[in-house]
């Protein structure tokens, strides 16, 4: 009896063992909760249009992106640093967060704080910003005779992510390239770089996609006579169905390949479907294009 009541014991013991070293566990793999700053953008003194991309830097290291929405609003989940990962993956409290919007650095700076859901109205000053406008109907005029436009060479150049160091195999892409109305069809060489010839000069509007990226635009540039060398940014990869949004369908089309060789959800271009193809459609997750970008030569 005395033997039995000692065996009992030691197993409650035991029991309350395991289940504090289960607790103890589930606290450390608790996330840290974001900090969420949102509010207005404004660029050179006008609220930003739709599609100006935004992001939450820390140290140089963007941890969150989004893009501006009707009336310029903006919103951003910063992540926060898992203590229980070797490297730097987010926030800490008292971490100065600096905004960025189009590339150029915005004011005021913030403190990240996790849980923190903070009114936030950016103002950033943009040299030579020039917004998309929405044409409105007018009458139209005697027609008049115009030269003939004069067609320019493009030089383009494309990022990509989770690429090797280029040059690369990985980094030759088709790319779907709209200048004004003309659309084009071409691949990049190992660096990301293409090359079209005879596209139509003076004030355009460039747009660039990949099959499995979401798109990118250059809203309004003047195109000029001669080669006109362009940075049209990164492309953001995880859009397996190519309708230009980051969702569901495209994880389930993941799902339905993982672990083979179907192009569609390969977004690294490494050859198989894997869980790095995985981690790229999580972190670009709900992006939509296409994403305004500010004019790079």
């Amino acid at each position: 009896m005395r033997h039995t009541s000692l065996c009992r014991g030691l197993a409650a013991v035991l029991v309350l063992a395991i289940c504090s070293l289960i607790c103890a566990a589930a606290v450390r793999a608790a996330p840290p909760i974001p900090y969420s700053p949102w509010g207005t953008v404004t660029i050179n003194g006008a609220l930003a249009t739709d599609w100006v991309i935004v992001e939450a830097r820390i140290g140089g290291v963007t941890y969150a992106t989004t893009h501006t929405t009707g009336g310029g609003w903006y919103a951003l989940d910063v992540v926060g640093d898992d203590p229980d990962s070797p490297q730097k993956d987010g926030g800490v409290p008292g971490d100065t967060v600096l905004f960025y919007v189009a590339g150029y650095l915005a004011s005021p700076s913030s403190t990240w704080a996790s849980g923190a859901k903070a009114r936030l109205d950016l103002t950033v000053s943009i040299p030579g910003w020039i917004p998309p406008v929405t044409p409105t109907p007018t009458a139209t005029p005697a027609p008049t005779p115009t030269a003939t436009p004069q067609t320019v060479t493009l030089l383009g150049r494309v990022s990509l992510q989770a690429r090797p160091t280029p040059p690369a195999i990985p980094w030759v892409v088709a790319l779907r390239v709209q200048v004004g109305n003309a659309t084009y069809t071409t691949w990049t060489d190992t660096s990301g770089r293409f090359v079209l010839l005879d596209v139509p000069g003076g004030p355009q509007q460039i747009t660039v996609k990949n099959a499995h990226t979401i798109s990118n635009r250059i809203a309004s540039i003047v195109l000029l006579p001669g080669p006109n060398d362009l940075d049209l940014g990164t492309l953001w990869e995880g859009d397996a169905n190519d309708d230009d949004v980051v969702d569901i369908t495209d994880f389930s089309i993941l799902r339905l390949v993982f672990a083979t060789t179907d192009g569609r959800a390969d977004f690294n271009q490494d050859g198989i479907v894997d869980i790095l193809d995985f981690s790229l459609l999580r972190s670009n997750f709900a992006k939509h294009g296409p994403l305004l970008l500010r004019v790079s030569r």
